[in-house]
C-alpha cells in the first residue's frame, strides 16, 4: 500500500532528532523575530500554468504509484519484478519532470544554498514532526507500519521494502503533492491554503492515526520549503533523508 511507503520513527531516533533538531528550530525562530527570516516568499518562483492539468497530472501518477506500489509490497513477487515495479515508478517520476515540472518552478538562488536551506527547514521541523509523534504514543495511538515490520524482521524482499521507503516513495510523493499539486493549488488560492491542502492530503493518505498528524506536519514544512526556494528539489533529498534516517535506525 503507498501509505506503509513512509517510514516511522523508532524511539531512540525520535527523542535524538528531537533534541539536535531544538537548536535550528529556535535559529530560524529568532531569525524570523529580528526581520531577517532565513526563508522568504518569492513571487516569481512559479510559472503561470493550467492548474487542472498540474492537478490531473498529479492525481494519474499517484493512482500508478498506489497501484504499483502496492503490488511491489507483496512478499511473494519476485526480486526481479518488485525491482522493476520501483523502477517504473521512478522513470515515471522522471518523465513527469522532463514533460511537466522543469516548466513549472523558477528557482531561487544557487542549488546549494537551495538544499542547504532544505536541510535547515528539515532539521527545524523534527522536534514538532516526532513530537506529535511522541504525543500521540502518550495518548496511546500507536501502531507499526507493515513495512517497518517488514524491514526488521529482514523478510524475504525486505531490500526491496528499503529501496521503495528511501528512494521511490520520496520522489513519487514530492512528485505528486510538492511538485505537481502545490503549485496548481498555489495559483488557484494561494499558498497558505496551498500549503495546509496539501499538508492535509498528505497525512491522511498515511492512514494510521499515529502517523496522519506527524505526516501532515511534515507536510506543511515541504510545502514551505517548497514556496521558499521555488524548486521542490530541496524537498525530495530533505524527504528521502528523513525516510532514511528510520530505515538505518532498523538495519543497523
Amino acid at each position: 500500500m503507498i501509505a506503509q511507503a513512509a517510514a516511522e520513527p523508532t524511539l531512540v531516533l525520535t527523542w535524538a532528532v528531537c533534541a539536535t533538531g531544538l537548536p535550528a528550530l529556535a535559529y530560524l525562530v529568532w531569525r524570523h523575530r529580528t526581520g531577517r527570516p532565513v526563508l522568504k516568499t518569492s513571487p516569481a518562483a512559479f510559472a503561470r500554468v493550467n492548474p487542472v492539468a498540474l492537478g490531473l497530472t498529479a492525481l494519474a501518477y499517484f493512482l500508478f504509484y498506489a497501484l504499483v506500489g502496492t503490488v511491489v509490497l507483496t512478499e511473494d513477487l519476485s526480486p526481479a519484478a518488485a525491482l522493476s515495479g520501483a523502477l517504473a515508478i521512478l522513470a515515471g517520476g522522471l518523465g513527469v519532470y522532463v514533460v511537466v515540472l522543469r516548466r513549472v518552478f523558477r528557482p531561487r538562488g544557487r542549488q546549494a544554498e537551495r538544499i542547504g536551506r532544505g536541510f535547515l527547514v528539515l532539521w527545524a521541523a523534527m522536534p514538532v514532526v516526532f513530537g506529535a509523534f511522541l504525543l500521540l504514543q502518550a495518548f496511546g495511538l500507536e501502531g507499526s507500519q507493515e513495512s517497518i515490520t517488514w524491514m526488521a524482521e529482514r523478510r524475504p524482499g525486505w531490500r526491496i521494502v528499503a529501496l521503495h521507503a528511501v528512494l521511490v516513495a520520496p520522489v513519487a510523493e514530492e512528485t505528486c503533492f510538492r511538485g505537481l499539486l502545490y503549485p496548481a493549488l498555489r495559483q488557484l488560492r494561494g499558498p497558505g491554503y496551498a500549503i495546509l491542502l496539501t499538508a492535509a492530503v498528505f497525512g491522511v493518505i498515511h492512514v494510521l492515526p499515529a502517523v496522519v498528524l506527524p505526516m501532515v506536519l511534515f507536510g506543511a514544512a515541504m510545502a514551505w520549503m517548497c514556496e521558499t526556494n521555488g524548486s521542490y528539489f530541496p524537498c525530495l533529498l530533505a524527504h528521502i533523508a528523513f525516510n532514511a534516517l528510520t530505515v538505518l535506525q532498523l538495519l543497523v
